[in-house]
């Protein structure tokens, strides 16, 4: 708020001048124009896409809003419950005449003076974000509902880090480097859209006489085996078996393919990627029809490897591929546990598989919620800084003793951080392996009676993800198909013979789940779960593996 602002309208005839001379006198296309605000500036941008509106003046391509504080008088209840907790509460004192300042003698319910009481219809698309604790997160929250209402294309993210602290205090700790980073996605992906609807609109005035556009593929299948194999190796018979043959994409995930002690964490050039690339090469090449695959990445973190496999045809619509890996075990970070990932877009559409293993032992549920969490927000993938990216704490001195907090070494980091995706940034999100949740079962006698029935429902009463996921306390928003086979764990290796000597109770520990991400920055993802399934014949391990069959639109 300038000193010699007399009202808000003033400030917003300014920025109506300022976007008329980008467009008149500098003749910038309004399709290339983002709009950027943050607390009353978020507000300010909002009421200039308000009067480009009435002045019938071109919408730019998109705005990002970090926490408008939209009603700007500040009376909203998240203004009193969060000021103690909030960064910029001691601004309070500044804040309060610089409002009433910009507000004159305005009214602040009307709808030309606060966004919260306009009609939004017709205006750009918009990405709010807030975090929880922020003062003006209810403005937040009410601004993206009711654009959303009017018919505006809302995407939003509400975080636990402060949304409107400075930017160069957000590129400081991981949180603020994330918020920053969804927002350079958000304006590439919205330009980039732009320009494919430019491309379309052009190739259809091109093809007016050859007759309408025909999608090369209208679905694509994917294939996702999950399974911990106790350091034993399979055949490509058997893997053949496991694999569905009309796929077009197939990912293995294996866990535990070596021993997990500290010996193994130190050797080198063990051979057991090659050696099951090979097998898994072998399967797919041992068909009898013409079909050919291709291996688009490999990524393994200690025990854990997952492959990716594209039919040969698709490689040319695939691009950005990047893998990434993270490790959650010892001290939070030892890569006896954690995840590996692979991200790639096709037809446009961005997608990516993490294949995780997660704290073992019954009563390690919080370890493994906080496992997936870690995973979740710190797994993050760079093109020009993988490892750095990892989000491995940092050596520099700590500006905070919060332990949430890593800081980023020097001005390379930040560079880096140009191309960094987010794993919730992506259209399709798979995320499958050995979770190790388990059965609320007191012995095996219960259980195994249920299995000798067949009572799957009795069985999943008791599953510890699916307690977990309905008290939201994680994997919300993903999806798992109805399970309809017996627990995967744990068995007498070469049998398919429950273990009765550890006594551990059967479990559900190998799964797979999917989200589809209908707040992402692409158009939304249509996807269904064809089978899901476990082999109970695959008997090398203590676990049997599953498998995943799903096509999604494109």
């Amino acid at each position: 708020c300038p000193d010699n602002a007399s009202s808000i309208i003033e400030q917003v005839s300014d920025c109506v001048g300022g976007y008329q001379h980008l467009l008149h006198t500098l003749n910038v296309n309004a399709s290339k124009i983002c709009l950027l605000g943050e607390g009353s500036g978020a507000c300010l941008a909002l009421l200039l896409l308000q009067q480009l509106k009435r002045l019938s003046l071109p919408q730019p391509r998109c705005a990002v809003l970090q926490s408008p504080c939209t009603n700007l008088s500040c009376t909203l209840p998240s203004m009193t419950d969060n000021q103690h907790y909030d960064c910029v509460h001691g601004f309070m004192d500044t804040i309060n005449p610089c409002v009433q300042l910009a507000l004159g003698d305005c009214d602040d319910k009307d709808a030309a003076v606060s966004p919260l009481f306009a009609d939004w219809t017709g205006v750009c698309d918009l990405y709010v974000m807030a975090a929880e604790h922020e003062m003006w997160i209810d403005d937040s929250k009410l601004m993206a509902a009711k654009a959303e209402a009017d018919g505006v294309n809302v995407a939003y993210h509400w975080d636990t880090f402060c949304g409107h602290c400075p930017a160069l205090w957000a590129w400081l700790c991981v949180e603020g480097q994330q918020n920053m980073t969804r927002i350079v996605e958000y304006i590439q992906t919205k330009m980039r859209e732009e320009v494919v609807e430019m491309d379309l609109i052009s190739d259809e005035m091109k093809l007016d006489d050859v007759g309408p556009l025909i999608d090369i593929h209208e679905q694509l299948s994917v294939c996702i085996v999950t399974w911990n194999v106790a350091q034993k190796m399979s055949d490509p018979v058997s893997l053949r078996k496991l694999i569905d043959k009309d796929s077009d994409i197939i990912v293995v995930g294996l866990q535990e393919i070596c021993d997990l002690n500290a010996k193994s964490m130190w050797k080198k050039n063990d051979n057991f990627e090659k050696q099951w690339q090979e097998l898994i090469s072998a399967a797919l090449t041992s068909r009898s029809d013409d079909v050919k695959y291709s291996k688009l990445r490999a990524v393994r973190s200690f025990g854990i490897l997952m492959f990716v496999f594209v039919k040969e045809e698709l490689q040319s619509r695939i691009d950005d591929v990047l893998d990434q890996k993270i490790g959650t075990g010892m001290l939070g970070m030892g890569t006896n546990k954690g995840a590996v990932g692979v991200r790639f877009t096709i037809f446009e559409k961005s997608v990516v598989f993490i294949c995780g293993h997660l704290a073992a032992h019954k009563t390690n549920v919080n370890d493994r919620n906080a496992n997936f969490h870690k995973i979740m927000n710190k797994l993050m993938f760079s093109s020009t800084s993988r490892d750095r990216l990892a989000m491995t704490p940092s050596r520099s001195p700590s500006l905070s003793s919060s332990p949430s907090h890593s800081f980023m070494k020097s001005a390379s980091d930040l560079r880096s951080l140009r191309d960094v995706i987010t794993v919730d940034s992506h259209d399709l999100i798979f995320f499958f392996g050995d979770l190790n949740y388990r059965l609320e079962f007191e012995g095996m006698d219960s259980a195994l009676q249920l299995i000798r029935k067949q009572d799957w429902n009795a069985l999943l009463d008791k599953d510890q993800l699916i307690m977990q996921r309905k008290t939201e306390k994680v994997f919300v928003g993903f999806n798992e198909h109805k399970i309809g086979f017996p627990p995967t764990y744990k068995f007498v290796p070469s049998s398919s013979e429950y273990d009765a000597v550890k006594k551990r109770i059967p479990s559900y520990c190998d799964r797979i789940l999917w989200k589809t991400n209908d707040k992402s920055l692409s158009k939304d993802v249509s996807l269904e779960c064809m089978s899901y399934q476990s082999s109970m014949s695959h008997n090398i391990s203590d676990h049997k593996p599953v498998v995943g069959v799903f096509k999604f639109d494109v």
